[in-house]
């Protein structure tokens, strides 16, 4: 039998991650506070690379906006989007259920956008 060194003190509080579901996308209180608890948010996706972008909203008309930030004491927010799910399946090659599957994500300084690479769960 391998002789195995099991570190059980792994905290995963604090990251910033985003999950997705059948329903849409979860973004945990670290994410939103990364993003700078906007009002509302865009999410890009790039199929070839098989990412998400996801920034606070410029306004601009023929862009989507999300609703994000109501209150400013979010601990979680739920962007309800079944085609933006569906795209995000087609991408890869997978089907989302009722349970959240999170993905970490890091805040670009120079594009002042959230990142979530979605070829690693």
């Amino acid at each position: 039998m391998p002789n195995y060194n099991f570190n059980f003190n792994i905290d995963t509080t604090g990251m910033i991650k985003v999950s997705i579901m059948r329903l849409g996308l979860i973004f945990n209180a670290e994410t939103i506070k990364a993003l700078g608890s906007p009002k509302k948010i865009n999410i890009g996706l790039d199929a070839k690379n098989k990412v998400l972008g996801i920034k606070a909203s410029e306004n601009i008309a023929d862009i989507k906006d999300y609703d994000f930030v109501k209150k400013g004491n979010e601990k979680w927010i739920r962007i309800n989007s079944k085609p933006l799910v569906k795209a995000i399946e087609d991408v890869l090659k997978c089907k989302f259920e009722n349970t959240a599957k999170p993905f970490t994500a890091r805040f670009d300084n120079d594009s002042k956008m959230l990142i979530v690479d979605l070829s690693k769960k």
